[in-house]
């Protein structure tokens, strides 16, 4: 029988000895391992000769001749197809004679098996693995890099799913899950004037001038918004953060002095009745519009009378500066604290480029 016979065709053998030779070649092997075959033509490798034509994915070539891989492939291999499992070894001592005239031993080798609860994806259950749109399963992406030389392609991980070509999510059920969320201190006062105040998440701006509180009604939070009619909402910086949280834990129905214990301090505001605490660098002081009583608990609305921000949080021009704040977030997940405040983007500009599509 013929070799072209063996092989399938003459042309396949032509393309076996094309990336024979890439292989033997270093410099030729350790472009196309980096940039592939468009980096061989493109370094000059490929303007005649035996790459004339091209020769594809060599794992692919060698693997459709012989079977198995060679290590270096630079294609979209599938990571979640089957692989080739390791070799088991063990180590076994046995005595001279049973070396000598021989023995039997009955031997346990541990080696692993197809996971029943993710059948091998990885995935934990209840979880749904889909197929990663980025790299289409292949766990591998392609990016093209400008040289004077010419333009290179190189493959690697795709940073969408970490090579593993599927994206997977889990179902958490109902659970208000959703990040991130706020930290705002709501200040009143007590029947004695004294100063109570307590850390909320729920809540924000509903409108240009309005917030909206969602609490639960046993808050002594609660009964000063009614007894008072008005209230500050302040952002706390990190520099607060434990007395913060430690306001947010007491409730001011047990603990009437709480305020005071952290060491925070409150002036009077001078247009609603409500204190404003001096350490936070952002304040709303407002007054109660309604209080509804919903299906889902209490929404409190507010009207925005002023907003006040000490003059260490502001820019050049007299801006707020959110990352002087120093602020921090709320985790609802896990009951974490994140600090915030690096400039990403700008609203209303950044996603520009897409409108002239």
């Amino acid at each position: 029988m013929q070799v072209d016979e063996l092989l399938g065709s003459e042309e396949k053998f032509k393309e076996l000895g094309r990336a024979y030779e890439t292989l033997m070649d270093d410099n030729k092997r350790a472009t196309y391992d980096r940039y592939g075959e468009d980096g061989l033509k493109d370094a000059g490798f490929g303007t005649s000769g035996p790459f004339d034509g091209g020769f594809g994915d060599l794992n692919e070539i060698f693997e459709s001749f012989f079977g198995g891989g060679f290590g270096f492939s630079r294609g979209a291999t599938n990571p979640n197809s089957p692989q080739n499992g390791a070799d088991l070894r063990l180590n076994l001592e046995i005595g001279f004679e049973e070396a000598v005239f021989g023995v039997k031993k009955e031997v346990k080798i541990s080696h692993l098996e197809t996971c029943d609860e993710c059948n091998g994806t990885g995935a934990e259950k209840g979880s749904k693995p889909e197929t990663c749109p980025t790299c289409g399963g292949s766990g591998r992406v392609q990016q093209v890099t400008n040289t004077p030389l010419g333009s290179f392609r190189q493959i690697t991980t795709c940073p969408k799913c970490n090579g593993k070509g599927v994206l997977t999510m889990k179902d958490f059920g109902v659970h208000p899950f959703l990040f991130p969320m706020p930290t705002y201190m709501i200040g009143t006062y007590n029947e004695d004037d004294s100063v109570d105040a307590m850390m909320m998440a729920w809540g924000g701006i509903c409108a240009e001038d309005m917030v909206a509180l969602n609490l639960e009604e046993d808050h002594k939070t609660v009964a000063n918004l009614k007894a008072r009619g008005a209230f500050t909402l302040s952002v706390p910086g990190r520099d607060t953060l434990e007395p913060s949280d430690y306001l947010g834990l007491v409730s001011g129905a047990k603990v009437p002095d709480k305020f005071s214990k952290t060491g925070l301090h409150a002036v009077k505001s001078s247009r609603v009745d409500a204190p404003v605490i001096t350490e936070y660098p952002l304040t709303l002081e407002c007054e109660v519009v309604e209080m509804q009583q919903q299906p889902y608990g209490l929404r409190v609305l507010g009207r925005i009378v002023n907003v006040m921000a000490d003059e260490r949080v502001l820019d050049e021009l007299g801006r707020i500066d959110c990352g002087k704040l120093n602020a921090f977030l709320f985790d609802q997940m896990r009951n974490g604290y994140y600090a915030v405040g690096e400039v990403c983007g700008q609203a209303w500009h950044s996603g520009a480029e897409y409108m002239k599509k």
